[in-house]
């Protein structure tokens, strides 16, 4: 029972946290919004999106492998540190010389309208979030929940401040934002290097077969999961940049930014509740933690889902300006959908603490291919709403079966 307690504790602390990196968040879209226009807008939320599928990318399920193997306490820490420093320069290296054959490829269907020199300059920030997120894996998994925060609220807070300094005091527009990402991405990694070095001892000695074997193993079957639900979550913006032009994306993205500040919490909630569970300390209180989790969650969607569906116009004419008001409908069918994706979220932590990625895998593959496949649909029927009704039905597919898949782990 004093775990569950701690747990609960750690996660009202974090999702604090990120309330506050939810509200910072959704200013600096504001603040884009309102010194971009529409167009620009579409264009910043492209190149950032998909420098965030090269992060999913080159996530290569380590992470989640990182977070499990510190949590299952099988390796000391030093070697998951220095294991995970080696995998997190080698996944630089690789995602990187991906990316440029991806521009190759897509410049002229997912990259329409969008200079690719300002994809080239965010790819600055690549190597240092990819290493940063590594390692902040190591800190969920060994519970050093109060650095994680402070890195996690740093690192919004940095962009936020250098939005004001660069985009609305200096003019820079679109370039202030994106160099504003990097700065922030830069630092905030940097922080994270310097206080895992003076914790834990890193040798190249300590790079062993062994637990590269079993990272590589887990994070092989999570890696899939990661790629399906990015794939799920963001296809959407640069099929509407494909079918209706950068101006329409950039309508959209207010409804996918302001939903996806949403995501935040029970995020934070499923990245709390892996590790715990899998620790082993916790696994005979599992219906438990997730009765629990999922409470809270309810609570923090009942405070704002209502407010912003049934108020969402006002805001959005308020905080982006009438340029965008046409996000209403969207928004309203993606909060919606929130409730599922939602729940599910929470539900994927409890599935990947016991050990089973490869469930998460097949049912993120399935929603992906429907969201494509119902995007292409109704996109050019339906307009910006069409990729929204789509992801509605997705994340609906998503919870529908991990709820089927937890039933058959209590039967196991």
């Amino acid at each position: 029972m004093p775990m569950i307690k701690k747990f609960r504790n750690d996660l009202l602390y974090t999702v604090f946290t990120n309330i506050n990196v939810l509200v910072l968040g959704i200013l600096c879209s504001i603040i884009i919004a309102r010194f971009l226009g529409p167009n620009l807008k579409g264009i910043y939320s492209i190149t950032l999106s998909f420098v965030n599928l090269l992060l999913f990318i080159g996530n290569f399920g380590i992470t989640y492998a990182t977070c499990y193997l510190t949590a299952k306490d099988d390796f000391k820490e030093d070697v998951v540190v220095s294991n995970t420093i080696f995998l997190a320069i080698l996944s630089s290296i690789t995602t990187i010389g991906l990316a440029f054959l991806i521009l190759w490829v897509g410049k002229s269907n997912l990259f329409s309208n969008v200079p690719i020199n300002y994809i080239y300059i965010l790819l600055i920030s690549l190597p240092f979030n990819l290493i940063s997120n590594y390692l902040r894996n190591v800190l969920l998994g060994s519970e050093k929940i109060k650095f994680y925060n402070f890195i996690t609220i740093f690192r919004q807070a940095s962009e936020f401040i250098l939005i004001i300094l660069l985009v609305v005091g200096g003019g820079a527009g679109l370039l202030g934002g994106l160099y504003s990402y990097i700065t922030a991405s830069v630092v905030s990694s940097v922080l994270v290097i310097i206080y895992v070095l003076k914790r834990w001892k890193v040798k190249l000695s300590k790079i062993q077969s062994d637990y590269l074997k079993k990272a590589t193993r887990f994070g092989f079957a999570a890696y899939f999961s990661t790629i399906f639900s990015y794939i799920n979550l963001s296809s959407d913006i640069f099929l509407v940049n494909m079918f209706l032009g950068s101006a329409n994306a950039g309508i959209y993205s207010i409804a996918s930014t302001v939903t996806k500040q949403i995501i935040v919490i029970p995020n934070t909630i499923s990245l709390l509740l892996a590790p715990r569970i899998t620790s082993g300390r916790m696994r005979f209180e599992f219906r438990e933690l997730l009765i629990k989790s999922l409470k809270i969650l309810v609570v923090f969607y009942f405070a704002i889902i209502p407010v912003l569906y049934f108020f969402g116009e006002r805001i959005i004419v308020l905080l982006f300006s009438s340029q965008f008001q046409q996000a209403i409908s969207p928004l309203r069918i993606l909060l919606i959908g929130m409730i599922p994706l939602g729940i599910w979220t929470v539900l994927s932590g409890g599935i990947t603490g016991v050990g089973k990625p490869i469930s998460n895998a097949f049912s993120t593959f399935v929603a992906a291919v429907l969201n494509v496949g119902l995007n292409i649909v109704l996109i050019p029927r339906f307009g910006i709403s069409g990729a929204a009704y789509s992801s509605l039905v997705s994340y609906s597919v998503l919870l529908v079966i991990a709820i089927i898949q937890i039933q058959f782990f209590k039967k196991a």
